[in-house]
């Protein structure tokens, strides 16, 4: 089943490696007690947290430079830029969550 792209998910997955235990768990608490329906809002408690330029300057994964110039750049022309979040959607991803089901699976 394929699933549709989403951008929060894929910003949250990057944003996330480069946060430590306490600051992902008080990211996550204010996520949820917004709930923001928009993507400003979400950005905006996002960057409370995170420094975007880390995912430039200091990446964790090469492929995080991706991340970093769509939420820089492609906002304003989605279409042009949504390959970025795509690529590291299936690049990235992918993959990972495809490792964590097969240890679910060895491990039950």
């Amino acid at each position: 089943m394929k699933r549709k792209l989403n951008r929060r998910y894929i910003l949250y997955w990057a944003v996330t490696n480069y946060l430590s235990v306490a600051e992902t768990e008080k990211l996550r608490f204010e996520l949820g007690k917004e709930l923001p329906q928009q993507n400003k809002k979400f950005l905006a408690i996002v960057k409370k947290y995170f420094d975007f330029e880390m995912l430039k300057n200091k990446p964790v994964i090469k492929e995080d430079i991706w991340v970093y110039n769509y939420f820089q750049y492609g906002l304003k022309n989605k279409v042009e830029y949504r390959w970025l979040l795509k690529k590291y959607y299936d690049e990235i991803i992918v993959p990972s969550e495809r490792k964590v089901e097969e240890m679910k699976a060895l491990l039950v």
